[in-house]
Formats: C-alpha cells, structure tokens, sequence
C-alpha cells in the first residue's frame, strides 16, 4: 500500500515536504483514535467504492485517466 501527492505550487519543495509530513502525521493520529469498528467501516466503504460498477462512460473514462 503506498501515497501518492501529486502537487503543483509556486512554494518550494521543503515547504510542501513539510505541509506532506504534517498531514501525514494528522492522519496517522486520526486513524489511531479509531475504534476498531470505526476503522472496519471505513476499510468496507472503500471496498463498497472501489467494487461498484461504473454508471456510465464519464465515470469509466475519469477512472482510467486517474491511474
């Protein structure tokens, strides 16, 4: 399992590296003040999403250029 930030920004590198990192270290927090029915809810809707047919050639075509 990986991340993957695509930005673009007039801001430097170090400054995005660090709002990245911040982010980062929020959710991770977030995620660990979850309860394990919280997280297993979680963990199923992605699933939900990630399983359900595409509705139509807009949604199909969006999913293809995003990968």
């Amino acid at each position: 399992m990986g991340l993957r930030f695509i930005l673009q920004s007039e801001r430097d590198t170090i400054y995005l590296e660090n709002r990245i990192e911040d982010f980062l270290d929020k959710l991770r927090a977030h995620v660990e003040k979850m309860t394990p029915e919280e997280y297993d809810a979680q963990v199923q809707s992605v699933i939900t999403k990630k399983l359900e047919k595409d509705k139509n050639l807009a949604q199909e075509g969006s999913k293809i250029l995003r990968n």
